[in-house]
């Protein structure tokens, strides 16, 4: 399941700092842990006390023996190879590549599903950079039940029979955009014709839960709402009303309490 942490490491890590385990795959949050202490150059045995006091503080059934050697096999992994935390802000998306999409004579949701799987495919290539150190955007797609399940919440497909992935993969196959290969693999064939072409960037896809509202936003699909980017956080919400909203309830809650202060400051300051 896709969540606001999802390829955003770095920001996950932080928030295990200031609350402790938030799901029941310690072996996975341990992990990130290590590699940002790896990362801000901290030695492997200075990590381990670390990761042994975390555990201690924040484990609900903490035992110092089980706990010792799963700590071992964490930092051993982390610091024996070269593993780094996959931080992606956010994705780039151009005009080429949204016109081509909104160009296709297909229903809305099939163009979501397409628009989402530009975004995982850039994602990848980004993580990719992250770890090797090379750029490279390729149209290959495993077919594993994880990978479709993620892809399907990115262009929130309800599925069923009209809005079910692998039927509209079979359907998008036929005008030659996607090949289904093996093993439940399928390439995207469009992927290939959009590296051909370049042009102005639009937008950028940084909340990764709602890569599906980034497309409707640029297609000004209104049906369950109109579609608006917070300017403070580059996240998108659906605005019920006609009123220009700029900013999300958070950022809008968040922008007014410094206002809110900003002025009893001045205030102050004109006392004396």
């Amino acid at each position: 399941m896709i969540d606001r942490f999802t390829y955003k490491e770095t920001e996950y890590a932080n928030a295990l700092l200031e609350n402790g385990f938030m799901t029941k795959y310690e072996n996975y949050e341990m992990s990130l842990l290590c590699k940002l202490w790896k990362e801000t150059g901290l030695p492997k045995k200075e990590a381990r006390q670390n990761l042994l006091l975390f555990c201690e503080l924040y484990s609900d059934d903490y035992d110092e023996m089980i706990y010792y050697s799963k700590i071992n096999r964490v930092i051993n992994k982390v610091y024996n190879k070269d593993l780094k935390l996959a931080q992606v802000d956010y994705i780039p998306i151009y005009k080429h590549e949204f016109d081509f999409i909104n160009s296709l004579d297909y229903p809305h949701p099939y163009k979501r599903l397409l628009f989402a799987f530009l975004v995982i495919k850039k994602i990848h290539s980004v993580v990719w950079s992250i770890n090797s150190g090379e750029s490279k955007l390729s149209g290959l797609v495993s077919g594993d039940k994880k990978q479709f399940k993620m892809i399907s919440e990115m262009a929130h497909l309800k599925g069923g029979k009209k809005e079910s992935i692998e039927y509209m993969i079979y359907d998008l196959s036929q005008d030659g955009l996607i090949n289904t290969l093996a093993l439940a693999q399928v390439y995207l064939n469009f992927i290939d014709i959009l590296k051909e072409d370049t042009s102005e960037e639009i937008i950028r896809v940084s909340d990764f839960e709602h890569v599906w509202m980034y497309f409707d936003f640029l297609s000004e699909y209104n049906r369950a709402g109109r579609v608006a980017i917070c300017q403070e956080c580059n996240k998108p919400m659906i605005v019920k009303d006609k009123a220009p909203q700029k900013y999300c309830t958070e950022c809008a809650r968040r922008i007014s309490n410094r206002q809110k202060l900003e002025y009893k400051r001045r205030k102050k300051s004109s006392v004396f």
